[in-house]
């Protein structure tokens, strides 16, 4: 539900100019304001979404474990409830007034330096991947010692560690994609007066 609604306001963002480059939508500013907004709403629902379906693997594998590995898989789900749940509401604390996240051309408005947000959602991101992979593993110590046929075992921990490829997104999104949210345009062919310094 969380996905489909950031989908929807990601769509509705490329009508109003998202996905072009800066300059060429820099001269209607309420437009500006309204795409930086549904990123902001978007990015919210992406974060949530991506909380809660690590929880719910994690409350399944809650069922099948006992001692250190249900602490383990607690230890999992409050940390990364923690870690990612700061990244979705750094989204709306980061300015005073709170509008400024949105309208980057208010004036006499205060927010955390652009590196603040980034580096944090680096830290968060890598976290998300370690935890990713981390459940992604257990799955094949639980299962292993059940009594199943070798196939049937093999099977359910193959399906039940399909996470590894969420980890290895989130590395990707941590090395390529979260670093370039200090550039103010995602072309490097960008006009100087619009690049962000190195």
């Amino acid at each position: 539900m969380c996905i489909t609604i950031e989908s929807g306001l990601l769509s509705y963002a490329t009508t109003l100019g998202y996905g072009a480059h800066t300059w060429d939508i820099v001269p209607n500013l309420d437009e500006i304001a309204k795409v930086l907004l549904l990123l902001n709403v978007g990015g919210t629902f992406s974060v949530t979404a991506a909380i809660w379906s690590k929880t719910s693997f994690a409350v399944t594998l809650l069922r099948l474990t006992n001692g250190w590995t249900k602490g383990l898989v607690w230890f999992i789900i409050i940390s990364m409830n923690i870690a990612m749940g700061l990244s979705a509401l750094f989204i709306w604390v980061q300015c005073t007034p709170v509008e400024k996240a949105w309208k980057p051309f208010m004036v006499g408005a205060k927010c955390w330096a652009p590196t603040t947000l980034v580096y944090y959602n680096v830290f968060s991101a890598s976290y998300s991947a370690v935890m990713d992979i981390a459940l992604a593993l257990l799955p094949w110590k639980l299962i292993w010692g059940l009594q199943m046929k070798k196939r049937e075992r093999l099977g359910v921990a193959i399906a039940m560690s399909c996470g590894v490829f969420a980890g290895i997104t989130a590395i990707i999104k941590t090395t390529k994609i979260i670093p370039g949210m200090l550039s103010l345009d995602t072309c490097k062919q960008a006009p100087p007066f619009l690049s962000a310094p190195p």
